[in-house]
């Protein structure tokens, strides 16, 4: 059975929202800690969960607000933002409440055109089999290691009333599940449901909030086909 391990949403808007003090002053939510990215690495490269103390000054670069009690962390890398997830944040508890945040953000930042959103959930299968995926999982009695199957797909979907072009993109790869700090074999399937990137294309505010209405609909049901 296939398990959510965490979950990601993004959206990029048309300018760069950077650690300024008025940013910080700006961010639209308590209780909340906002920081500086450590060492200015990206969301994917660090805990991003960590509390980071630190008297570095407000350069406009990237940086985080942080909920450890909801299990959130909000990343700013220049036009991109993301919503991350821990593990105990229910799948679609996490997509209703990233689309508050997006648009309890856009306001605060008065932004009116959002140039791509997605949604990217990542699942694990303990001692899941590759034989189903792969068509020769074993070659001379020796299992196949390391194993990463990618593809795409490309859909128009009925969002807010239009049809939007999204990429269902899938990377299915051996790993380790842990669980109760014993480790097992596993097939991880990292999912990435997002918009096609066209020059001079944005969505409004409402498109976000639809697509995020249907993401995890989305996500299920894609899922299911692997």
């Amino acid at each position: 059975m296939k398990e959510l391990i965490h979950y990601r949403a993004t959206i990029f808007v048309e300018f760069a929202i950077g650690y300024t003090k008025d940013n910080v002053d700006r961010f639209p939510l308590k209780e909340w800690k906002c920081m500086p990215l450590n060492n200015g690495a990206n969301s994917q490269a660090i805990n991003p969960f960590e509390i980071i103390s630190s008297s570095k000054d407000f350069d406009g670069a990237e940086w985080k607000a942080v909920n450890l009690e909801k299990g959130l962390v909000i990343v700013f890398l220049g036009q991109k933002i993301d919503i991350l997830g821990q593990p105990f944040v229910d799948g679609h508890s996490f997509v209703q409440i990233s689309k508050q945040i997006f648009d309890q953000v856009c306001a605060g930042y008065n932004v009116k055109k959002i140039v791509r959103f997605a949604y990217s959930p990542t699942y694990g299968e303990k001692n899941g089999d590759f034989s189903d995926i792969l068509r020769h999982p074993s070659y001379k009695d020796s299992d196949a290691e390391n194993v990463a199957v990618r593809s795409v797909y490309r859909v128009d979907e009925d969002i807010n009333d239009k049809k939007i072009k999204i990429n269902y993109l899938i990377e299915i790869s051996s790993g380790v599940f842990v669980d109760k700090e014993k480790q097992m074999p596993s097939v991880i399937y990292d999912v990435d449901i997002n918009t096609t990137v066209v020059e001079g294309l944005t969505f409004d505010i409402s498109d976000m909030d639809a697509f995020f209405d249907k993401a995890d609909i989305f996500a299920n049901e894609f899922i299911q086909q692997f």
